[in-house]
């Protein structure tokens, strides 16, 4: 509030007038600050509401008396002074109220954070899964075991069932989530009429048919064809037998998977290099 006979004006802290600057040279502006706070503004102010900052214009005297205890006795300092002051305050004012509505919300400054938390390495790294090479639902038979020895006619044949958790371990990894193989209500009205597993899926138990040839299997091509669908909990059998020696431990191989009742699902061929075992 201005005191009575001493005029005083609202200043709209949002524009910061040149005028507030210029009256210096014949009247001093004191503060009478209400603390509310605002959006930022043009100059550094902030006021809650568009609550005004209210400035008392007094005249400047020619001569100060030092035993004067009045606030004229600020006078002597320039205009923009006290403008730079009580910008300075408020907008204190409006951080440590920005700060006491952040921790009432459970949050904390960027700053502050990473000046209480040490550093840390950003990097994370998923420890590799340990994976079982064999299994006792698995079946596997292959017509020899000696690598020098392989050639037209050895074959390898291996079985397993293809559970649910198979089926969607295979849509998170491959991201292949068609509804047919996770929605039962949904594939029942398919023409399948229930859920069936991922060919792609059923075709990797020739892939794992041909791992356990003797020697070091490589893959250089796959045909496939899908004759059939595979229920889930359904075992199949993929067997893979050479046909034909490319040289340079290059074979051609016929490729099937069967199901529980001898039914082709899938039929194929592939040629793959077969190199003997590294020295352990």
């Amino acid at each position: 509030m201005a005191r009575a006979g001493i005029p005083s004006v609202a200043v709209d802290t949002d524009r910061c007038p040149e005028s507030l600057v210029n009256a210096h040279e014949s009247h001093s502006w004191q503060p009478n600050v209400i603390w509310r706070y605002h959006e930022g503004s043009d100059c550094g102010t902030h006021v809650r509401n568009r609550q005004v900052t209210r400035m008392t214009l007094r005249p400047r005297t020619k001569a100060m008396s030092s035993q004067c205890t009045d606030t004229d006795s600020v006078d002597s300092a320039p205009a923009t002074e006290h403008w730079t002051s009580i910008s300075k305050h408020v907008f204190n004012s409006y951080v440590e109220a920005n700060n006491a509505f952040l921790a009432a919300m459970g949050l904390t400054r960027s700053s502050e954070a990473s000046a209480t938390q040490p550093d840390m390495d950003t990097t994370t790294s998923t420890p590799a899964v340990e994976v079982a090479f064999g299994d006792e639902n698995w079946v596997m038979e292959r017509s020899t075991d000696n690598f020098n020895t392989l050639g037209v006619g050895d074959y390898v044949r291996f079985t397993k069932p293809i559970m649910d958790a198979d089926v969607t371990a295979f849509a998170q990894v491959s991201g292949d989530t068609n509804r047919l193989h996770l929605e039962p209500e949904f594939a029942e009205d398919t023409q399948f009429g229930g859920r069936i597993v991922h060919g792609t899926l059923v075709a990797g138990t020739i892939s794992a048919a041909l791992a356990r040839l003797p020697g070091v299997t490589v893959y250089l091509s796959q045909d496939l064809e899908f004759t059939g669908p595979v229920r889930i909990g359904e075992a199949v059998t993929a067997e893979c037998e050479i046909v034909e020696d490319l040289g340079s431990d290059r074979y051609r191989l016929q490729t099937t998977v069967v199901n529980e009742d001898d039914e082709t699902v899938i039929d194929g061929e592939a040629v793959v290099i077969i190199n003997e075992l590294p020295d352990e």
